[in-house]
């Protein structure tokens, strides 16, 4: 949980804000500056990540074994 500085009316602002983080690819981030509302604004520092996604140690190992195992058959396949 991530908490931001909110300005608006008492009456406009959620409790919570939910932000929807489906379409981030690994790496990517959502900043302050990428978040717009009607009603309130966030004050915090422009280039505060608010939520982000990063590769585990695991996946990045995973993705490294199928890139090799890729590579040997189209080897094969070229001969």
């Amino acid at each position: 949980m991530k908490k931001v500085k909110v300005k608006g009316l008492y009456k406009d602002i959620p409790e919570t804000i939910i932000l929807n983080v489906d379409s981030l690819e690994i790496g990517k981030t959502i900043k302050v500056r990428d978040c717009q509302f009607d009603n309130y604004e966030l004050v915090n520092a422009k280039d505060l990540v608010i939520a982000g996604v990063r590769a585990t140690r695991n996946s990045a190992a995973a993705a490294t074994t199928e890139e090799g195992e890729g590579e040997g058959e189209g080897e094969a396949a070229a001969e």
